[in-house]
C-alpha cells in the first residue's frame, strides 16, 4: 500500500516537472512571436496616426479649395451680371449721345 502511495507521489512530481519544462519551453518559443506581434501593432498604430494626420491636412486643404471656388464663383457671377448690364448701359449712352447730337446743331 505504501509502495502505491510513493509511486503515485513520484509520478505526480514527475508530471509536475514535465509540465514545468513544457510550459517554459512554450513560453520561450512564444515570447519572440509575442514581441513581433507587439512591434507590428506599434507600427500599425504609428501608420494609423500618420494617415489620420494626412487626412486632417487633406480635409483642411479641401476646405480651402472649396472656399476659393466659392469666391471665384461669386466673382464670375458678378462679372457676368455686370456684362449683362453693360449692353443696357451702352444703349442708354448711345441714345443720350444721339439725342444730344440732334439737339446740338439746332441750338446755334
Amino acid at each position: 500500500m505504501i509502495f502505491i502511495l510513493y509511486a503515485s507521489l513520484i509520478l505526480f512530481i514527475g508530471v509536475l516537472i514535465y509540465l514545468d519544462r513544457v510550459a517554459v519551453k512554450t513560453y520561450r518559443s512564444a515570447w519572440p512571436k509575442a514581441e513581433h506581434i507587439q512591434a507590428v501593432l506599434k507600427r500599425m498604430r504609428e501608420q494609423t496616426e500618420i494617415i489620420q494626420a494626412e487626412a486632417a491636412k487633406l480635409l483642411e486643404h479641401q476646405q480651402k479649395i472649396q472656399e476659393d471656388l466659392e469666391q471665384t464663383k461669386k466673382s464670375v457671377e458678378t462679372a457676368v451680371r455686370a456684362a449683362k448690364q453693360t449692353p443696357e448701359a451702352a444703349k442708354k449712352l448711345f441714345s443720350v449721345l444721339k439725342t444730344q447730337r440732334k439737339k446740338a446743331p439746332s441750338q446755334p
